[in-house]
């Protein structure tokens, strides 16, 4: 099941936020919650892609960049990605 309440609550975080100015870093914190984790007691691969995606949500938001993209018609989507873990999350 898609996280809906979670990516609520970090657009809303988000919003709260300072603007932030082309390249500027934006940091989204997250939680494992128990939902998140597979057979193995471990953060599922899916579920981090997904946790990324609303990090990404949550900056497209904090950078204001909503409302030009709607005014253009345009979307934003990632064509692929490439992840190293740095360590396991349980």
């Amino acid at each position: 099941m898609y996280p809906i309440f979670r990516v609520r609550r970090e657009i809303r975080k988000a919003l709260r936020a300072p603007r932030l100015a082309p390249g500027e870093v934006h940091v989204a914190r997250t939680r494992c919650w128990p939902t998140d984790i597979d057979h193995l007691w471990e953060l599922n691969n899916g579920r981090s892609l997904t946790l990324m995606d609303m990090g990404r949500m949550a900056c497209i938001r904090q950078t204001r960049m909503v409302e030009d993209l709607a005014r253009r018609g345009a979307r934003i989507a990632i064509a692929g990605s490439c992840v190293q873990y740095r360590r396991r999350v349980k």
